[in-house]
């Protein structure tokens, strides 16, 4: 995966497909360790690694996981929506 070089407040593109490890960051291509899936009307995709291509950070404590952006955060408990 490209490193997580992005500047502050720079829009960035991201493209992944359902079914494929190669996504798309702004063109440049990287591999997924795991691939992105549509199941039930929702789309699946590796949190951590999205994240971090966004620049972004992850962590993950317990049944939690956080990911923050620099204008950003979001926790995720697992079994919650």
């Amino acid at each position: 995966m490209p490193d997580s070089d992005l500047p502050a407040n720079k829009t960035s593109t991201l493209t992944l497909t359902a079914g494929e490890k190669t996504a798309y960051r702004n063109g440049e291509a990287f591999e997924l360790a795991g691939k992105p899936y549509i199941q039930d009307h929702t789309f699946y995709v590796p949190l951590q690694e999205v994240t971090e291509a966004l620049g972004g950070t992850y962590r993950e404590y317990g049944d939690t996981a956080k990911v923050e952006f620099s204008a950003y955060t979001a926790e995720y408990h697992a079994g919650e929506r």
